[in-house]
């Protein structure tokens, strides 16, 4: 190495923030990969003088909505309990592809999780930055809520969480350069790398998806301690394979999952007696259901039968008017009950059949391994 050389890479790592030439001579290590040969990594666009603008990617997950009356989602996350997060993390959230060109309404408000298009690695010494671009911040869109650091080695799709703090709709699209990357030098080089702990280092080769708090040591703990860890792991396990294939639709591991956090630690044998526990509490559930909205149904029929029958007997008198009012306030739950869409309850019938696929995508073990 000649002494200029030895002077610059000196100089260079003085430097707090990793200057644009810096970028430039560690690209190999950086390695920035953009999967759509239409849209590559543009070194002479991108690369600024203190950092690397970044694009947002094809890639979101929405949070699916749970409603209830009139629309309202009163569901809740809960960080106490993992639930069936830790059997089947992407269950809360709804999956979104576009296309480059496609765009997506972000309401006032409303969180989006979304990645980086371009995936990268942080070179050792170095540490990442990650922070919204001003140009963005300026109509009210912020692209992370604290995502914004990367350790030495880690690599991936960085996530980014998109939300809107403006009064008014956000039309985004992918490939909108939304984010900016910066290095900055790490004093005393560490002794490990990120991804050199596969217990703990969980979002190594990030796709950038959804969160896996409970896997962090400290929230592990806490859970083990005051008791709201309800899930076995061979109960995860043969569970897992239930959800993957896609056998509950996300109404019923909705439900599936507010029955595991109401359960007491400890009372959970097996996935077999969860699911049978849970089909009979659905049928149970499923019969009040279609009693309570039959027997709405002819009370409103008979109501309506009288007001009709009313019309023919005079003169009219203020009972006429009551019965008329009634059949009309009725009217409206009476039409959302029959426009409704039919919830699909997992019912005992249902559990039956999928019992023996149950049992061959992984046989019953002893929970106690």
């Amino acid at each position: 190495m000649s002494v200029d050389q030895q002077r610059s890479r000196a100089s260079e790592e003085d430097d707090i923030y990793l200057g644009d030439d810096g970028i430039r001579r560690r690209a190999d290590e950086i390695n920035f990969v953009a999967r759509l040969p239409k849209h590559p990594f543009e070194p002479d666009v991108q690369i600024r003088l203190c950092s690397v603008d970044l694009r947002v990617d094809t890639i979101f997950w929405r949070a699916r909505r749970r409603p209830g009356f009139f629309g309202r989602d009163r569901s809740e996350f809960d960080l106490r309990k993992p639930g069936l997060n830790e059997v089947s993390p992407n269950f809360p959230w709804e999956r979104i592809q576009l296309a480059p060109g496609e765009s997506y309404v972000l309401q006032p408000g409303e969180l989006l999780l979304g990645r980086t298009y371009e995936e990268f690695s942080i070179p050792k010494g170095f540490a990442g930055k990650m922070s919204g671009r001003s140009s963005y911040s300026r109509i009210g869109l912020m692209v992370h809520c604290g995502a914004d650091f990367m350790n030495p080695g880690w690599r991936g799709h960085q996530p980014l969480q998109l939300v809107n703090l403006s009064p008014r709709p956000i039309r985004i699209m992918p490939l909108l350069p939304v984010v900016q990357l910066s290095f900055v030098h790490v004093a005393e080089h560490s002794g490990k790398l990120y991804g050199s702990n596969e217990t703990e280092d969980w979002y190594m080769d990030d796709d950038g998806g959804p969160s896996f708090w409970w896997r962090d040591p400290t929230v592990r703990h806490l859970v083990s301690t005051y008791g709201e860890n309800n899930l076995p792991l061979p109960t995860q396990r043969r569970l897992r394979g239930l959800l993957q294939n896609g056998d509950l639709d996300p109404g019923m591991v909705y439900r599936l999952n507010e029955y595991v956090n109401s359960l007491q630690a400890g009372t959970i044998a097996s996935a077999d007696q969860l699911l049978s526990d849970f089909s009979r509490r659905e049928s149970k559930v499923e019969r009040r259901w279609t009693v309570w909205r039959n027997a709405a149904l002819i009370i409103e029929g008979a109501v309506v039968g009288t007001a009709l029958g009313a019309i023919f007997v005079v003169p009219f008198t203020p009972l006429h008017f009551a019965i008329w009012a009634a059949a009309f306030l009725l009217a409206v739950p009476s039409i959302w009950l029959v426009a409704r869409r039919r919830t699909t309850y997992f019912s005992s019938a249902r559990w039956e059949a999928m019992h023996d696929k149950l049992s061959r995508l992984d046989p019953p073990v002893n929970s106690s391994v």
